[in-house]
C-alpha cells in the first residue's frame, strides 16, 4: 500500500498521497525516532521535571 499522510487541522483535514511529500513526512518521523529517549530515560525526564516544578 503506498504511505498516505494525515494533516488533522482545527476545522478541515487533508490527506496527502503525493510519494515526494509523503517522503518527506517519512524521513521527519524517522529523525524523530532516531532523537526520541528510551522509554526509561524519558520517565526519568518526565520525574525530574515533575519533582523540579512541582516539588517531589
Amino acid at each position: 500500500l503506498p504511505d498516505v499522510v494525515y494533516l488533522e487541522h482545527i476545522k478541515s483535514a487533508n490527506f496527502l498521497e503525493d510519494r515526494d511529500e509523503t517522503e518527506e513526512y517519512r524521513l521527519a518521523l524517522d529523525r524523530l525516532a532516531d532523537d526520541a529517549l528510551e522509554p526509561r530515560d524519558s520517565l526519568r525526564l518526565l520525574q525530574q521535571t515533575m519533582e523540579q516544578r512541582y516539588g517531589g
